[in-house]
């Protein structure tokens, strides 16, 4: 369960940056969560919940939304999202979601839906970003 030590490094990030900007109260913070990012949005929400109790954030609301993935490929410039493919990749590895583990597993699995090369690049949706709004 590393979504508590993600939740607290991006809590602390948030102070940080509410403290910069001169904020005396966090009132919403906004998380974007990559579709490949290896992270439950429900445990980071409850895990953030538990640990911004006592903090400048403690009252803040938790906007968490899912980035979703999207890919360009190398050769033929294509451009797609992981949902155009994502049926088609599981039904070739399986019922198991091996992406949300290892999901470098995608260069192994995945090819451009247009021209069949492995030579892409992940646009979006892979990492985790945050927002702050507050009180001055």
């Amino acid at each position: 369960m590393h979504e508590w030590a993600i939740s607290e490094s991006i809590l602390n990030s948030a102070i940080d940056s509410a403290r910069a900007q001169g904020i005396l109260k966090l009132t919403k913070i906004r998380i974007g969560v990559g579709e490949l990012a290896q992270l439950e949005p429900d445990i980071l929400r409850f895990a953030l919940e538990k640990i911004k109790a006592g903090t400048l954030a403690g009252t803040a609301i938790l906007e968490i939304e899912t980035v979703p993935a999207r890919f360009s490929c190398r050769s033929c410039e294509n451009e797609w999202g992981f949902a155009d493919v994502k049926a088609k990749l599981f039904s070739d590895v399986g019922k198991e979601d091996p992406l949300h583990y290892v999901p470098d597993f995608i260069y192994s699995f995945m090819r451009c839906p247009r021209c069949d090369s492995p030579d892409f690049n992940i646009t979006s949706g892979r990492d985790t970003s945050f927002s702050v709004e507050g009180e001055k």
